[in-house]
C-alpha cells in the first residue's frame, strides 16, 4: 500500500532482492491481499473525490478543446486571449504556456487524440484488433490428423497424450 509495488513490499517484508519479484508477483495473485488493495484504492479514491464521472469530464475537456478557444485571429494578427476570460474547460486543456526567444507566447494544448482515443474505447467506439499470420504473412497451417486408421488401443493413448498436453499447456499459462 507504501508505494503499489509489490517487489518492494517484498524486499521491506525481508526477503531477498533476488526473490522478492517472484514472492510479491505470488502474493498479488492471492484474492484477500487483492481484496485489500481494492479496498484500499477505493477508500483513497473516495477521499480524492476521484469518480469515473470526473475522469471522463477531465477527458471531454481535454477530447473537445480547440485552439481558436485560446487565441484571438484579428486582421492577420494572431493573439492569446486574457488568461482570465478563458472558461475552465479551455484552461483545463492548456498543457503549457512558455515565452519564446523572441518574446512571443507559445501554448502547448494537451494531446486531443489521445484523450479521443480514451473516450472512443470508454463508449465502446474503438476497438484494437490482433491479427495473427503463419510464416511470410500467410495463413496459418493446421495439421489434421487422420485418426480413422488407429486401433482402440492407439486412439486411448493418444487420447491421453493429448490431456496430457493440454494440462501441461494449462499450467504454463497459469504461471
Amino acid at each position: 500500500m507504501k508505494d503499489f509495488n509489490a517487489s518492494k513490499a517484498a524486499l521491506r517484508a525481508g526477503y531477498s532482492p533476488k526473490s522478492a519479484p517472484a514472492i510479491g508477483h505470488e502474493v498479488l495473485k492471492k484474492p484477500e491481499i487483492m481484496a485489500a488493495i481494492q479496498q484500499h484504492m477505493g477508500k483513497m479514491a473516495q477521499k480524492a473525490e476521484i469518480t469515473a464521472e470526473r475522469v471522463l469530464d477531465e477527458i471531454r475537456k481535454l477530447a473537445f478543446s480547440n485552439l481558436p478557444d485560446v487565441l484571438t485571429v484579428t486582421g492577420g494578427t494572431v493573439t492569446i486571449k486574457d488568461f482570465a476570460e478563458l472558461s475552465p474547460d479551455v484552461k483545463a486543456a492548456i498543457e503549457s504556456v512558455r515565452e519564446t526567444k523572441d518574446g512571443c507566447l507559445a501554448i502547448k494544448m494537451h494531446d486531443k487524440r489521445a484523450s479521443l482515443e480514451m473516450l472512443m474505447k470508454y463508449l465502446g467506439l474503438y476497438v484494437e484488433r490482433v491479427e495473427h499470420s503463419g510464416p511470410n504473412g500467410g495463413p496459418i497451417q493446421h495439421q489434421v490428423e487422420d485418426l480413422s486408421k488407429l486401433s482402440i488401443k492407439e486412439l486411448k493413448a493418444y487420447r491421453e497424450l493429448r490431456a496430457k498436453t493440454s494440462e501441461s499447456h494449462k499450467e504454463h499459462a497459469d504461471n
